[in-house]
């Protein structure tokens, strides 16, 4: 057993509580803004785009769905970099509260009802993203560019 004074087993029990709230949530809602922000910018250019170009449905689809697997991976990058421990675990966390927000706004702006079908072919699409994002890890060199002998 290890002999903890008063003032360091307060310590560790502010750590404890700092670490589990502050040090989850806030990074959480950070990582889910970002990618719908990526989401919204770019839905907006890409709407702004199909009001000028006259373009067929299937089209503008496949042009929604880039805007949301790139926020998608805006959201798994800023997971795997605030999570660097339990990377897999948050980024499914996080995938689920960006897809939870995108059934609900599809509900509020064309009311059409939350059903296990809308939930999921958002979630099949997406999830998958955001692991291969969050799972990806930056490669951090010392020297990223290697000095030229000379002969």
């Amino acid at each position: 057993m290890s002999a903890m004074t008063a003032p360091q087993r307060k310590a560790a029990r502010n750590n404890n509580s700092k670490k589990s709230a502050k040090g989850f949530l806030f990074p959480m809602f950070v990582c889910v803004i970002g990618g719908e922000l990526v989401t919204i910018v770019l839905a907006g250019f890409f709407a702004f785009i199909f009001a000028l170009v006259d373009l067929p449905d299937v089209v503008v689809t496949g042009f929604v769905f880039v805007a949301l697997i790139l926020g998608a991976l805006v959201t798994g990058h800023l997971c795997g970099k605030a999570f660097p421990q339990e990377r897999g675990t948050m980024a499914i966390i996080c995938g689920l509260m960006m897809t939870l927000i995108l059934v609900l706004v599809n509900l509020i702006f064309f009311r059409e009802p939350i059903t296990a079908m809308s939930f999921a072919k958002y979630a099949a699409i997406l999830v998958p993203v955001f692991l291969s994002a969050a799972m990806t890890k930056a490669s951090k060199t010392k020297n990223s560019k290697k000095k030229l002998k000379k002969r």
